[in-house]
Order: structure tokens, then sequence, then C-alpha cells
């Protein structure tokens, strides 16, 4: 067979093909089930109960974004879908965490967050940084206007955050930095 004839162009493919192939196999079995369980953990919203409610919104510097979820809430279904769907598209990156609270198995912690019991139909999403809710929204499911309300929040989380932010304390004068 001369290199010209298409069949050694042929048995090159074939064993290129299975060659790229065993290597992308083994990448993917030799990856550590904690990554591939993290990976799949990344693509969903974080479950948060009692236990690990006050250490999911403690972060300073992370906006946390609590969709209240009930049975009987077709806005709760709503906000979940599009939360999974920013978040599979990385659209804030570290900056936001989406999460859940199942507020038919949590009735306390809805509570907590201030959620109306009467209000069982309509969608509730909590937004908190640093230990404190920020604000809510209630009955609000126009992505638009959830979108935004968590830019609101996002760029008064970065200005309370970012570098050269210092507060204005009355009696004192700030520092220049030209020393």
């Amino acid at each position: 067979m001369s290199r010209g004839s298409g069949g050694w162009w042929a048995k090159r493919l074939v064993i290129l093909a299975l060659v790229v192939g065993a290597a992308a196999w083994g990448f993917i079995k030799g990856m550590p089930q904690e990554e591939v369980a993290a990976v799949e953990q990344a693509k969903e919203l974080k479950k948060l109960t009692v236990k690990n409610f006050a250490a999911a919104i403690a972060a300073e510097d992370v906006l946390v974004v609590v969709n209240l979820k009930k049975k009987r809430s077709e806005e709760s279904k709503s906000l979940e879908a599009f939360f999974e769907e920013l978040k599979k598209r990385d659209v804030y990156s570290d900056q936001v965490l989406f999460a859940e609270v199942d507020g038919d198995a949590n009735p306390e912690l809805a509570a907590q967050m201030g959620a109306d019991p009467k209000e069982e139909s309509k969608g509730f999403v909590g937004f908190y940084a640093g230990g404190k809710k920020l604000g809510e929204l209630v009955g609000e499911t126009d992505r638009k206007v959830v979108q935004s309300e968590i830019e609101r929040h996002l760029k008064g989380l970065i200005m309370r955050t970012g570098p050269g932010w210092l507060p204005e304390v009355e009696g004192m004068t700030p520092i220049s930095s030209g020393r």
C-alpha cells in the first residue's frame, strides 16, 4: 500500500480516532469521583435547610439568591428553571450563589426568610450577603425584573466590598493614597 492510495490514509485516520477516543476515555475515567460529583453538583441549585442556611448566607463577597420552593407554586418552579439556566450559562460566575429552600419541608426556615404562609402559590426570592437579608421579591417571575434585581444587589455588594471602598465615618478624614 503506497502513501498515495486512499487505503493508507483511511487506516491512519482509524488509528488516530482510536487513540483520541482511548485518551478521552482515560481522562474521563481517571477523573477523581469527587471532581465528577462537584461538576454535577455545580449544575444544580444549592439546597438549603435550617442546618446550613446561616453558613450559606454568611459570605461577605457573594450574593446568595434563594428561591423558596413550594409544591403548589408554579411561580417557584418558573424561578427555579430561570436560576438553573443562569447557573448553567455561568452568567455571574462566583459572584452569585443560587440556592433553594423547600418551603414545604422547612416551614420554620420559610418563616425565618419572611415568607407569608398564606401566600403559598406566590414565588418568593430572598437576597442575602454577609449573613444579612438585602431584599426580597414576592410574586415576581418576570425574568428581566428578577435579573435586574440580582444585578442591583450585586452592584451594591461590589461597591461595599470592592477595592478602594472605605466607610464614611463622621469626624474622620479619609487617608490619601498618595503617601
